[in-house]
């Protein structure tokens, strides 16, 4: 992987994510460890990463979390007008 890599993903329970990683290993899916331990991977992955780890959490009967995904800073709303 190269200095592109832009996502990262970690369970906070160990258990979970050492799952997780066997999962992933066993999955031939393209990914790097950093050095806190979390998945890091590229764009291209993101989408097979993701998915495997939305299956580990639902096996782990985890409920999905809800996102929050903020807007560009040009187009920060102000009282409900951009």
């Amino acid at each position: 992987m190269n200095k592109e890599t832009k996502r990262y993903l970690k369970f906070e329970d160990a258990a979970l994510q050492s799952s997780f990683l066997e999962q992933l290993r066993r999955s031939g899916i393209a990914y790097e460890l950093n050095r806190s331990g979390a998945v890091a991977f590229a764009e291209e992955n993101a989408n097979t990463i993701i998915s495997a780890a939305f299956a580990k959490a639902k096996e782990a009967g985890m409920k999905p979390l809800a996102c929050v995904v903020a807007p560009p800073p040009e187009k920060v709303m102000v009282g409900g007008v951009t």
